[in-house]
């Protein structure tokens, strides 16, 4: 899954991230790769829904299909930090076609 949030209230920033934290890795400031099933994301959307108010917002996506997927991040300097969580080993079972590739080719 990727994780989109848009969060300004300082309470519910802490608590989003410290959930996310627990469930994945940090790709961007606001932006999560978390390598769960449907069971640890329907937990993960109990807690946020219980902490997310509007106008914040979280975004999830399921990521079915990793062959098909491709992640662009721009500027170019800013993709060691996906790369990074790509090559850790840690999402390697879910997204097995992006270890030791870089993002920009």
């Amino acid at each position: 899954y990727l994780f989109f949030y848009d969060v300004t209230e300082a309470s519910t920033l802490r608590i989003v991230t410290k959930r996310l934290r627990h469930y994945g890795h940090r790709i961007q400031k606001s932006v999560w790769l978390c390598d769960i099933d449907s069971q640890a994301c329907a937990q993960l959307k109990q807690q946020l829904d219980a902490a997310v108010l509007a106008p914040d917002s979280v975004l999830f996506c399921r990521i079915s299909d990793v062959s098909d997927v491709e992640i662009v991040h721009l500027p170019e300097t800013g993709a060691e930090a996906v790369n990074n969580v790509l090559r850790s080993g840690l999402v390697e079972s879910n997204f097995p076609e992006f270890i030791g590739k870089t993002v920009i080719e």
